[in-house]
């Protein structure tokens, strides 16, 4: 059916990147041949997905000068990431009913989730996920901001007096 299909689809691009020499790739020895094994690897793929670059690969020389320079860049920018996540689980946890929330981060998850199946090569993955790891970053990041401002999750500001 349609599942079958795109799951075959993943897999064939997948394959195509199996003979990349690329510095970044991860995981290539993954080939999935059935809906079980996509189901198996799941678990690695959010991992890939939400934390990669790892910070192993931060101190790693690129294939050129400035890939090197882009990943000493990268672990900087990964480290406000982190951030962000821990800051997401309480605000999951605080706005859990709001659609708005759940529309996003299901938006991102999906989308990230389908490239990093697709493909082994963290510098691609890295370059593809940005936008919706971003809507992510930003859910985290603007709700720890607005918890240590002191301000109420819901969207509505406490009052101060003069």
């Amino acid at each position: 059916g349609v599942l079958r299909d795109a799951l075959y689809s993943l897999a064939a691009i997948r394959l195509r990147w199996a003979g990349s020499e690329a510095n970044s790739t991860i995981d290539v020895s993954f080939m999935p041949e059935s809906s079980t094994d996509m189901l198996r690897y799941l678990p690695r793929a959010m991992v890939v997905a939400f934390l990669s670059p790892f910070p192993y690969h931060w101190f790693q020389p690129g294939s050129i000068p400035s890939t090197t320079l882009m990943r000493r860049i990268t672990g900087v920018e990964m480290l406000l990431v982190y951030v962000a996540w821990l800051s997401l689980a309480v605000v999951a946890w605080l706005w859990r009913s709001r659609i708005e929330l759940w529309l996003i981060s299901i938006y991102s998850l999906v989308y990230i989730l389908t490239y990093t199946f697709a493909t082994p090569n963290l510098g691609s993955l890295y370059r593809v996920r940005y936008g919706p790891l971003l809507l992510l970053v930003g859910l985290g990041l603007a709700g720890g901001a607005a918890a240590l401002s002191g301000r109420r999750l819901a969207g509505q500001s406490t009052s101060q007096s003069p």
